[in-house]
């Protein structure tokens, strides 16, 4: 691509995709092999990149609605493809290894990941009242990061005790987008929850990355590594007190207050460097919070175990219902994430260009982000969308299967009618399914996809291979075409045993599949 005039753009790729999963199970859930459906989307600016992703969105709303099985577009993480927005498509069921959250009011849909409950936090950092310019020694930096969640636990010695120390505090570390703020969170590692009326229960404590990100709307969950590049960005903007990398320090109100006042007050040791030779400048922006500026409530951080009857964090209004679940689908807005580290740009709109000569007014979206493009060109807005095709086929299969077998909804079924003649009624069959399919062509819009067993088998043997493969409807020429010339109609899915006349077998057939 080489101007704007050859965008919007949308590159679908279809193909297996392989990764070295360390726990396959449940045959097409969970694979080392698997068929993904890939949309990559590029366009100008992030209005269009916005419409862009609305509309598939709408896409694939439509596509998942086909199978007549419930299924849900949840606010999601990004992740580690980063971006700024980003939903899945769920559907549920009991072998999924996700959960889903629900309000029974509002509608509103999360996976549990960005579900939050109670208190949110709405506060950037500018809205930070603690910032000060606090002394750096030329000896400290930050800690290594091992926990792929780039959380560790700091233990200290207690007074009096043998063996080993026990962690007092944990701690996240984060990176905002521009590569220049640290953040860092600080938690207990260990939680208690009082039960009305029964015995309290502690578990694990984990940050919710997603509570600090609504704080500081620009943190980049996505980054591995945040520390290293944050370091980086200390020795780009040396000397530059516009650009200065700075640092933010956010606790949970669990943390007693003593232990608040002696990190604040000696933060530069919580640093510690595994790189002597990296030298710090004297001073850095610092700053902590401990309570919503907004609100002047003290800040939950940590991970809430959501239950049903939860009241619902968007409207306040209905209760939450937690599903179990499987991913078929996910959408994520990448804006230029990729495309700027990557530096693919276009040439840029000259009308634009003549309009606005020097700065684009705050009004024009995107426009800080233009400010940055290089003279005359244009960054790409990325998005990138998949359906996971394997899965989808194995969640289908799981959501209807019953005990006799596989119950296909007729958009995937291999076909959609069977017709199964007994013996002796060998060639009514022919005739059927000949009328079902409309061998001679009169009515195409209403031809349905039959399939005939015309198989030397036993008629019991036929049914339960019809059944097993899971065809939404059979149709068999037995007992009741033989005493009354009538047709029976099974379909499983629907709890349908019908014996119909043949001059009304294609519209009532019909008007089975049209609900499966």
């Amino acid at each position: 691509m080489k101007s704007y005039k050859e965008l919007p753009l949308r590159l679908y790729q279809i193909t297996r995709k392989y990764r070295d999963e360390p726990r396959p199970r449940q045959g097409l859930f969970r694979t080392r092999e698997f068929l993904m459906k890939d949309l990559y989307t590029f366009d100008t600016t992030k209005e269009e990149a916005l419409e862009t992703y609305a509309t598939v969105q709408h896409a694939y709303a439509a596509f998942f609605a086909e199978f007549n099985i419930a299924n849900f577009m949840t606010d999601a993480s990004s992740g580690e493809m980063g971006g700024d927005l980003s939903h899945e498509v769920h559907m549920p069921s009991e072998k999924g290894e996700d959960r889903i959250v629900m309000c029974d009011s509002c509608k509103w849909a999360a996976n549990e990941e960005v579900a939050q409950r109670g208190l949110t936090i709405a506060q950037k950092w500018s809205q930070v009242s603690h910032e000060v310019n606090a002394s750096v020694t030329s000896d400290t930096s930050a800690p290594s990061q091992k926990h792929p969640r780039n959380e560790e636990e700091s233990p200290v010695e207690p007074d009096g005790m043998k063996g080993p120390p026990v962690p007092t505090y944990r701690s996240w570390t984060g990176l905002t987008s521009d590569r220049r703020t640290l953040v860092q969170a600080f938690y207990p590692p260990y939680v208690t929850q009082a039960n009305p009326g029964g015995k309290d229960t502690s578990w694990e404590a984990h940050v919710d990355p997603h509570v600090l990100q609504s704080l500081l709307d620009d943190l980049d969950l996505g980054i591995v590594n945040p520390m290293q590049l944050w370091k980086e960005s200390v020795a780009k903007y040396r000397g530059d007190p516009q650009n200065s990398p700075r640092i933010l320090w956010i606790f949970d109100h669990r943390l007693p207050q003593d232990l608040i006042d002696n990190l604040r007050g000696t933060y530069p040791t919580v640093l510690q460097d595994s790189d002597p030779s990296f030298e710090f400048p004297a001073t850095l922006p610092f700053g902590s919070v401990t309570h919503d500026p907004r609100t002047n409530e003290p800040l939950d951080i940590i991970k809430v175990k959501i239950e049903n009857g939860d009241k619902c964090p968007k409207c306040e209004r209905g209760s939450l219902q937690v599903l179990k679940s499987v991913e078929i689908g996910h959408t994520f807005y990448l804006g230029t994430r990729y495309s700027r580290p990557l530096e693919a740009t276009v040439a840029s709109d000259p009308t634009f260009a003549a309009l606005f000569p020097s700065t684009p007014p705050a009004f024009i979206e995107n426009s800080a982000e233009r400010l940055s493009d290089p003279p005359g060109r244009t960054t790409l807005q990325m998005g990138c969308h998949g359906i996971g095709v394997s899965r989808l086929i194995a969640a289908l299969a799981d959501a209807k299967a019953d005990a006799k077998g596989l119950n296909w909804p007729r958009v995937v079924a291999p076909f959609e009618v069977i017709v199964i003649p007994s013996e002796g009624l060998e060639q009514v069959g022919e005739h059927v399914y000949d009328m079902l399919v409309d061998a001679a062509g009169k009515d195409k819009a209403h031809q349905l996809d039959t399939i005939l067993d015309d198989r030397e088998k036993e008629l019991a043997w036929k049914f339960n291979d019809a059944d097993l493969i899971g065809y939404p409807v059979i149709v068999v020429l037995g007992r009741a075409w033989k005493k009354v010339g009538k047709c029976e109609v099974q379909c499983r899915q629907l709890g349908v045993k019908e014996e119909v006349e043949l001059w009304d077998l294609r519209r009532f057939v019909g008007g089975l599949l049209e609900r499966v």
